[in-house]
């Protein structure tokens, strides 16, 4: 009679830390990260389908960036400059305000801010392009490569992981502009040339050949 008692009680606090687990689970929703090698851009969505749809059309998939709470945190507002076909997000309803009377399209709330690993900033006066990233080797990279540090952007409540598969991981690159700095990429065979240990940053246009 004891020993059942004991897995009774056991079993109730197995069921406990169940339901615990997918509690904390399901407050955090993954960032997909995707690229466009045609024009430079890095994008950043919590809709799947969006994603799916993104690399269908090209883009290639690099993985979760973070893990975002589903409530309770600042909204990232998402903002699309028809012109320089670029995407902006920001926490700040000033900005986005001034951004829209300026022309730019506001689009959505693009995730939630929120938690304890900060998300930084990079902004490249080239082309306009900001990256977000957790990931300060990467910040750091851009920041030697001619990127201004804009600092902290936003806020995550986990890290993310750069070798989910989701989404296919088969590279789509364009042969008028290649840009990558991302270490994932190592190694990657690019034409005649082999990407190094920390990647590449090669942009026709804006900058000389650069291979780390």
């Amino acid at each position: 009679m004891k020993i059942k008692k004991e897995l009774l009680i056991l079993l109730f606090l197995i069921m406990i830390g169940v339901g615990t687990v997918h509690a904390q689970a399901s407050t955090s929703v993954p960032l997909y990260r995707m690229y466009n090698s045609n024009s430079g851009e890095h994008f950043y969505t919590e809709n799947l389908y969006e994603a799916t749809s993104l690399h269908s059309v090209g883009w290639n998939y690099e993985g979760i960036e973070s893990y975002e709470p589903v409530t309770g945190g600042a909204p990232v507002y998402r903002l699309y400059n028809p012109n320089a076909g670029v995407h902006f997000y920001t926490t700040n309803a000033y900005e986005k305000q001034s951004l829209v009377n300026r022309g730019w399209r506001y689009e959505l709330i693009a995730f939630v801010s929120g938690g304890n690993i900060p998300i930084y900033r990079a902004y490249n006066a080239h082309n306009s392009q900001h990256n977000y990233t957790t990931s300060a080797g990467e910040q750091n990279n851009l920041t030697r490569l001619g990127w201004s540090n804009e600092g902290i952007a936003f806020y995550a409540n986990a890290y993310g992981n750069p070798n989910d598969n989701t989404i296919s991981r088969q590279p789509v690159w364009h042969s008028n502009f290649l840009y990558q700095n991302d270490p994932r990429w190592a190694n990657v065979s690019v034409g005649d040339s082999t990407l190094g240990p920390e990647g590449c940053y090669v942009n026709c246009h804006d900058f000389k050949w650069i291979w780390c």
